[in-house]
């Protein structure tokens, strides 16, 4: 999809900016050129403008009452909204060709009251607004008192959206379904629980079975949804096709002259009248079959499963031919002619639908969608659209069934607690107990040790203790390396499929917005190879965010004017591995800001020693004597020490005594090798140790 109306909308709200201080010529612009749109009736199509108080009386307007005039929804009959468009392009001498389509634009009702109705915003406040939105600046605390001041969210979230749709998500009733499916809820109040709500969407994403890959393309999927033909469901099974009349009617045609109810409310009336019953319900049902169902639309026969199973029955389907016939000789004496579709027959398909479903009931949207999917229903009008929507839904829907799937097998997250911990991590209950006070001290800590010695294993493990669960939900897991930057870290500009740039959030932007969005559970970020990285240039002003005393308290962020904190609930554990020469020191500024703990080889440890022994492999005991004597001589060693012993992880899931050789020979002693590049006979010496323990 093109989407030709972002550039002509955002070259259209950079032209508005040059009336920001001087807002006479655009006012005259509306009231005399503008105002000349009519409506179908007659009147101004902007008649609900030029005669608001602020365009008549204060002689003032803003930009986003301009958008509105563009994104109403014009019933039918009236001016095209390109012709609204043309006027627009030739009155400011756009450049950008007025949009050949408008997909994914939200429009708002025509009853909907503009900003300027309420007494306490002005324009200069708003014209303020749409210049911070435009230029990428914080907009939190506008938000928060448009919302204060009554301004709807899901109006406020479209018109900032209508400005730059890739910065903002609107919240309208279409978009709000779609999320709805994935359990983001939709009703919030504050600018953060926005941010931490398109934090959500984004991170959704990313996910490669979601079909939307940005604000824009799931709201036009949203509103191709909401917008899609509807079908009718009749009660019914496999004897249904054997006739090519579907009938109703039967108790009715004794106390309801229905062919003469000219409207629902008649019927309703009357059908209260002689039962002295309130049962809308049924009317509902009589009167859609009656007067609701047009020929040419589709029906689908749906019937329940057995006692115990859930969904329906979709049957097959088939287009109705005729209106409805009143046959009162016969029983059900209300008739539709249908011609069934050939193949109706041949593909039982299961589907959920609404409980206890009326016996005849339209539905679109999501459920209409899905249902066209798995019957492979021709619509011939808007095929293209049924086309997208039904591949859009074959992805919610497989979502929701993996989400049901996993609810339905009563498969809650697997718990961890401090004894899982010390089974698998080989620390005795006294490291542990610190470990876990260092981190909820201080927020930040940081596992150095020699290499193998399990860092990142224990992390993570550490992470699920103080979880009480394994929830990779809340963990993060990120490697730094010599080209990690602030703008993969915070946010930065990175290239788009347009071929220009945009701001995007970074790794740890986005998952400090998952934490604040549930204060209720700690979130934990894990840095691999911490060291390796420019640590001052990744963090960047976050540095002084990380910090314990500085949590919740936030600050100005450099690439977007936008206040920013690291939440309490958010704790970092990075990385060190402290046998590589080539990596440097962690720099003071960032190493008062951690605690750290060295992780030291578990060799002697009665978890391993009892691993060891359930290997019952004689070859595994010699070795663990010579590596820890080997351990022995490192640490005595002035110019090594003990961050450069060799760790037990090297010795865990050994499948054969091949391995052992394997590990010695390609691991071990090329690492010695290293270690002693300056003196050969030390090498030879414990290498040889080595390759004798495991002959």
């Amino acid at each position: 999809m093109a989407y030709t109306w972002i550039p002509f909308y955002r070259e259209l709200a950079e032209k508005l900016l040059q009336y920001k201080n001087d807002r006479s010529r655009l006012i005259e612009w509306i009231k005399t050129d503008l105002n000349k749109l009519k409506a179908s009736g007659g009147h101004s199509l902007i008649s609900y403008l030029t005669g608001n108080d602020d365009l008549k009386k204060r002689n003032d307007i803003d930009p986003f009452t301009l958008f509105e005039v563009f994104n109403r929804e014009y019933s039918k009959g009236e001016l095209g909204i390109k012709e609204i468009l043309l006027m627009f392009h030739d009155e400011f001498g756009l450049s950008s060709e007025v949009p050949s389509d408008f997909e994914g634009i939200p429009r708002i009702k025509n009853s909907f009251a503009t900003y300027l109705k309420n007494k306490s915003i002005t324009s200069d406040f708003l014209w303020k607004l749409f210049e911070k939105i435009l230029h990428n600046n914080n907009v939190s605390s506008d938000f928060d008192f448009l919302v204060s001041k009554g301004i709807p969210v899901d109006f406020l979230s479209t018109s900032f959206y209508w400005v730059v749709p890739n910065n903002f998500l609107p919240l309208n009733d279409s978009n709000k379904k779609v999320l709805q499916m994935y359990n983001i809820t939709s009703e919030i109040n504050t600018y953060e629980a926005y941010e931490s709500l398109m934090e959500k969407v984004r991170e959704l994403q990313t996910n490669r079975d979601v079909s939307f890959k940005s604000f824009i393309e799931l709201t036009a999927s949203a509103i191709t949804l909401e917008n899609t033909d509807r079908i009718w469901m009749w009660r019914g099974d496999k004897s249904t096709f054997n006739s090519n009349i579907i009938e109703c009617g039967a108790g009715i045609k004794d106390i309801m002259k229905i062919s003469i109810n000219t409207t629902r409310e008649d019927l309703r009336a009357n059908y209260q009248e002689i039962t002295g019953k309130k049962d809308f319900g049924t009317v509902s049902i009589y009167w859609d079959f009656i007067h609701e169902a047009q020929v040419g639309e589709t029906v689908v026969v749906f019937g329940n499963h057995n006692a115990g199973r859930r969904g329906h029955i979709l049957y097959g389907w088939g287009k109705i031919i005729s209106e409805c016939k009143f046959e009162y000789q016969s029983e059900d004496f209300l008739k539709r002619t249908v011609e069934w579709h050939d193949s109706s027959l041949q593909n039982i398909q299961k589907e959920s639908l609404t409980q206890n479903p009326k016996f005849f009931h339209s539905v679109n949207g999501i459920e209409a969608a899905n249902i066209i999917k798995r019957l492979n229903i021709n619509i011939e009008t808007n095929s293209k659209t049924i086309e997208r929507l039904a591949n859009l839904t074959q992805r919610l829907i497989s979502s929701e069934s993996n989400k049901f799937e996993a609810l339905q097998n009563n498969n809650p997250r697997e718990k961890y607690t401090k004894l899982d911990f010390l089974k698998d991590v080989f620390v005795n209950n006294q490291d542990y107990e610190r470990l876990e006070s260092l981190l909820l001290r201080k927020k930040n800590l940081i596992l150095q040790g020699a290499p193998g010695v399990g860092k990142t294993f224990a992390a993570k493990r550490l992470a699920y203790a103080l979880m009480g669960e394994k929830n990779d939900d809340r963990v993060m897991q990120v490697q730094f390396h010599q080209n990690y930057s602030y703008e993969d870290f915070v946010m930065g500009y990175k290239p788009n499929e347009e071929g220009g740039f945009e701001l995007k959030n970074g790794l740890f932007y986005s998952f400090c917005k998952r934490a604040v969005a549930d204060r209720g559970h700690k979130f934990f970020f894990i840095i691999d190879e911490i060291n390796r990285g420019n640590l001052s240039k990744i963090f960047g002003e976050l540095l002084m965010l990380i910090e314990n005393d500085y949590r919740d308290k936030p600050i100005r962020l450099s690439y977007r004017d936008e206040l920013f904190a690291v939440p309490e609930n958010l704790y970092i554990i990075g990385m060190m591995n402290t046998a590589d020469r080539s990596l440097a020191m962690i720099d003071y500024a960032l190493r008062r800001r951690f605690s750290f703990f060295e992780i030291k080889p578990g060799f002697e440890s009665p978890q391993f020693m009892g691993y060891v022994k359930k290997q019952m492999n004689p070859h595994l005991d010699r070795l663990v004597k010579a590596i820890i004597e080997l351990n022995n001589v490192i640490e005595c060693d002035d110019s090594l020490g003990s961050g450069f012993c060799i760790g037990h992880s090297y010795l865990c899931n050994l499948v054969d005594k091949n391995d052992l050789d394997n590990i010695v020979e390609y691991d071990i002693i090329p690492m010695l090798r290293e270690y002693w590049f300056d003196n050969n006979n030390r090498f030879n010496q414990e290498a040889q140790k080595l390759r004798e323990a495991v002959k």
